[in-house]
C-alpha cells in the first residue's frame, strides 16, 4: 500500500471520529431518557397508590410497602437500573425514595434522575424536605 493511500485512510478516519465525537456530545444524555421517563412514571404511579391510601385511611401509609393491595398496587417500583451506579450514586436493589411527614399528613417522594436537564425537574420539589435531599437530579414529589 502506497503512503499516499495510508494517508487518506489516516484522514478519513480522523473525520469519522471527530463527526462521531460531535454526534455524541449533541446527542447528550439521550440513553438517560428512557430510565429517566419510567422513573418519573413510577412516581406517578406510586402517587395515585398513595391518594388511593389517603382516601381509604384520611393518613398517608408509613412505608410504601403498605400500599400493596391496598391500593391496587401488586408491587412498588424499583429503579430501572437497579444494580448499577451512575457517578456516585448506585441503583442496588433501590426503590424509590419515600418519607411521610410526622402527623401522616404529607409526603415527599423521590426519584433519581440520569440527566440533570430534564425538564421535569422544572417541577420538582427542591430543598431538604422531610429529610430527603431533594437537589438535583433528585426529582421531588411533595403532597
Amino acid at each position: 500500500m502506497s503512503i499516499r493511500k495510508l494517508l487518506i485512510i489516516a484522514a478519513a478516519l480522523f473525520v469519522g471520529y471527530i463527526l462521531v465525537s460531535i454526534v455524541f456530545i449533541g446527542v447528550g444524555c439521550t440513553r438517560c431518557i428512557g430510565p429517566d421517563t419510567r422513573r418519573i412514571s413510577d412516581v406517578r404511579q406510586i402517587q395515585n397508590g398513595l391518594d388511593l391510601y389517603y382516601k381509604a385511611n384520611s393518613k398517608y401509609p408509613e412505608v410504601l410497602k403498605d400500599l400493596i393491595g391496598v391500593s391496587g398496587i401488586t408491587n412498588i417500583p424499583k429503579d430501572p437500573k437497579a444494580g448499577w451506579c451512575f457517578l456516585f450514586w448506585c441503583g442496588g436493589n433501590k426503590m424509590y425514595d419515600y418519607a411521610p411527614s410526622s402527623d401522616e399528613q404529607h409526603y415527599v417522594l423521590r426519584a433519581m434522575l440520569e440527566d440533570a436537564r430534564n425538564p421535569a425537574l422544572r417541577s420538582s420539589a427542591i430543598g431538604i424536605l422531610n429529610g430527603l435531599d431533594c437537589t438535583p437530579p433528585a426529582y421531588c414529589v411533595e403532597l
